[in-house]
């Protein structure tokens, strides 16, 4: 962001600069009156330059303090456009980073399910073996008493 020089930059009224301006304006309309006035005759044009000048002091000063706390203002400004930059940039690395991390999520997931699936297909093929094992079990222990039966009604 590119800032104007502290002397270019426009002040606008707000509810901060408010009392400060109405000071400003109020000093204007006394000098004003300073002028158009008629002096008193007891007055001479000395206390009046006096008053004049004093004025003009005020009302520089009053000057001189807005542009100082406009200077502060253009500091902050600086300073948080460069931590809203550093932000910036560190959104956009932890971006790239969730984005990688969501990849790698993603695959090992896809991994784990191809394992379950598999998993899933050798158990329920060993429980088949187990139950054809039983049932050849089943059928050998029958068949072995039958033939014992077989081998002593011979005898």
């Amino acid at each position: 962001t590119n800032y104007k020089e502290a002397s270019q930059v426009e002040l606008s009224p707000s509810i901060y600069f408010y009392p400060l301006l109405l000071l400003i304006r109020t000093r204007l309309y006394l000098l004003a009156l300073l002028y158009l006035v008629p002096s008193n005759p007891t007055e001479t044009m000395s206390a009046q330059g006096t008053a004049l000048q004093n004025h003009n002091n005020e009302l520089v000063k009053c000057i001189e303090d807005l542009r100082e706390k406009r200077e502060e203002i253009i500091k902050q400004l600086r300073e948080d456009d460069a931590e809203k930059a550093k932000i910036t940039q560190d959104l956009q690395i932890l971006t790239k980073r969730l984005a990688q991390v969501n990849e790698s999520i993603a695959r090992k997931t896809e991994t784990k399910n191809e394992y379950d699936k598999v998993i899933s297909e050798t158990e329920a093929a060993y429980l088949k073996i187990l139950e054809s094992s039983q049932t050849l079990l089943t059928v050998l222990k029958r068949e072995a008493v039958n033939i014992a039966k077989k081998k002593q009604a011979s005898s």
